[in-house]
């Protein structure tokens, strides 16, 4: 079943890509698999691996560029053309073969463009472009 409580995802809170806190700096792109794995529940059991800073940071009022590959069992979030992931995670969740969505927090709005979804050849999964 499908619903609003039940999903992972990848997240880019804006308010954290410059913040001056480190904790909140270290927090810019974030994987979650709600209900099971909230962020709170990852932050305390698995501190520091289902969320990392961007470096360099994006300005979160500007479009950023994010691709994000999912090859089972991993995950990866390549933001701005960088040739390195800057977050790559192992699933936590068992959902396969599910939709994917575009989710927005907090009534912030969210803006898309340019969005693609596609099957790539295992070859180029992990290339940085």
């Amino acid at each position: 079943m499908i619903d609003l409580k039940t999903h992972d995802a990848v997240y880019f809170p804006p308010f954290n890509f410059r913040a001056s806190d480190a904790a909140r700096y270290s927090h810019a792109v974030q994987h979650v698999s709600e209900p099971q794995w909230s962020r709170e529940r990852l932050r305390s059991k698995r501190p520091d691996q289902y969320e990392k800073a961007i470096v360099p940071e994006p300005d979160g009022e500007s479009w950023f560029r994010a691709r994000i590959v999912v090859d089972r069992p991993d995950v990866c979030v390549f933001v701005n053309g960088a040739a390195m992931p800057r977050l790559t995670v192992k699933e936590l969740g068992d959902r396969t073969h599910r939709p994917i969505g575009l989710w927005v927090r907090n009534d912030s709005g969210g803006s898309f463009t340019k969005l693609r979804v596609k099957n790539a050849p295992k070859a180029s999964l992990h290339a940085g472009r």
